[in-house]
């Protein structure tokens, strides 16, 4: 199996892995805590995930790790990688603070009993401490994907998961089912994570053991050159993602942050569909760049959207038809309303999934400036609706200001796309965008004129007509979007395996 096959694979194992299993956890524990409890956790869970600061530094590591490995030149890869400890070790604590500043702001809104306050503060310093821990020690993981062993960093992330879920199982059914023993547990996973992370860079790869010595002001400039661009899109994809939560919490209170983080939560995983091939892209972009190899870079973006498309349009539209009965079977009648946030947030991926493979293609290239104003113009965009919509049209309004930018600006990152890699606009849009949406078409109007016929029916026939459409769409999608040398080319890997 090559080194990009393997590293998707494994992303594709791992982010499945997880998936699956916030997608079982988040049902056990909403099931046993009262509604408002869980909404202080989610909320600050997400501020964890908000302020474990990147900045950017994550993708331009990556980068020069991984140009570093290549030339084989070890003292630029230890210079990179002590240079960017020091950067994630002073982000660590900015976003510490920022935790606390947000918290000290939402605090009088949540609404919190005085019996509930105690587990609250637990929570808080849950999400600090992630914050430190994660952030600290990043460039552990970042070491990995820059050397090509994605895979390991992705075992090591498996791990991690399988600790979380089980201990907090544990929790549940040992009759502890509280959230601050909840936060408590994703801490300590987190810290082993961490830990065994450090471990399996350290002693596989020591060429890129190094010292805070070795950081060096010239190399954090030259890293934050390309990093201005990445910053300006992690930040503004961290607000996009994780700012809902928070905004929902200030205008709604800490219920409704429940309401609109289990939808969320839906279209977290809807995300993963495709979001999983970006971290593999990055280091074969950069190589293909310095190799000169522009058509390279070309194919990559469009082979890869067309083959995210085809997961996207296959997987996505029965889904949306079922989304009501699909949520309240998952979480019971109290979350039902948390559809309609889900049903918006998903459909917006029908655009957003056109640039997600173009991220780390143009990233590779160092020719992330228009994307990062793309993104700055949806972050603000998003942030301004959703204090506006939020408090007209609650949980709904902060789900239509993240979804409804993207629908205006998604041409932009496609054409940006195809001119910075050298695709032909038409032959792009055709072969990785309404090619892979025909069958999803059909599909989809088979799926009406069974509703309509059928009407409101069981979920277990609603499973099945899902799946059912699943195996339809890919069948299609086989037998008349394929190419013949891409049908040889997968029956040769199916063969193999």
């Amino acid at each position: 199996m090559s080194g990009l096959l393997r590293n998707v694979v494994t992303t594709y194992i791992a982010r499945l892995a997880n998936v699956i299993g916030l997608f079982v956890l988040f049902p056990v524990v909403a099931r046993s805590v009262p509604t408002a409890e869980y909404g202080v956790y989610l909320l600050t869970a997400t501020l964890a995930g908000m302020f474990t600061l990147d900045l950017g530094m994550s993708g331009s590591t990556t980068r020069y790790v991984s140009a570093a490995w290549n030339t084989r030149d070890t003292a630029k890869l230890k210079t990179t990688m002590a240079t960017s400890y020091a950067f994630f070790g002073l982000a660590s604590l900015a976003g510490a603070v920022g935790v606390v500043l947000t918290l000290v702001i939402s605090w009088p809104g949540l609404g919190l009993t005085e019996n509930f306050a105690q587990a609250a503060i637990i929570c808080a310093i849950s999400a600090v401490l992630q914050v430190i821990i994660g952030c600290f020690t990043t460039p552990h993981r970042l070491a990995l994907i820059g050397v090509g062993r994605l895979d390991l960093a992705n075992g090591v992330q498996l791990v991690q998961l399988v600790l979380r879920i089980g201990v907090t199982f544990a929790v549940v059914l040992g009759g502890y089912a509280d959230v601050a023993f909840i936060a408590a547990v994703d801490l300590a996973a987190l810290s082993a994570g961490c830990l065994l992370c450090w471990l399996v860079r350290r002693h596989l790869y020591p060429e890129t053991n190094t010292s805070l010595r070795d950081a060096r002001w010239p190399q954090f400039r030259e890293m934050f050159a390309l990093t201005r661009d990445f910053l300006v899109i992690n930040v503004a994809a961290i607000l996009i993602l994780q700012s809902g939560n928070v905004i929902v919490g200030l205008v709604l209170g800490a219920t409704a942050v429940a309401i609109y983080g289990a939808g969320q939560r839906v279209y977290q995983v809807a995300r993963e569909l495709t979001n999983s091939l970006t971290a593999a892209l990055l280091p074969v972009a950069t190589s293909n760049h310095l190799s000169e190899e522009l058509s390279a870079n070309g194919k990559l973006y469009l082979q890869g959207t067309r083959y995210s498309n085809a997961l996207i349009f296959g997987v996505l539209p029965p889904i949306l038809f079922f989304m009501p009965t699909l949520v309240t079977a998952w979480l019971g009648e109290n979350y039902a309303a948390a559809s309609t946030p889900a049903v918006i947030l998903v459909a917006s991926m029908f655009f957003n999934n056109q640039h997600l493979v173009a991220v780390p293609v143009l990233g590779g290239q160092g020719s992330l400036r228009t994307y990062s104003v793309l993104h700055f113009l949806w972050a603000s965009s998003a942030l301004a609706l959703g204090i506006t919509l939020t408090g007209q049209l609650g949980v709904a309004g902060m789900a239509i200001a993240i979804s409804a930018p993207i629908v205006l600006l998604e041409p932009f990152y496609i054409v940006t796309a195809t001119r910075r890699t050298g695709l032909r606009l038409l032959d792009f849009l055709v072969r990785a965008v309404f090619a892979p949406a025909l069958p999803a078409i059909a599909i989809s109007a088979l799926l009406v004129l069974l509703i309509t016929v059928l009407g409101p029916t069981s979920l277990y026939l609603i499973l099945g007509i899902i799946g059912a459409a699943f195996i339809m769409y890919f069948i299609a999608f086989g037998a008349f979007i394929l190419t013949r040398e891409e049908r040889s080319w997968l029956l040769q890997k199916i063969r193999r395996r």
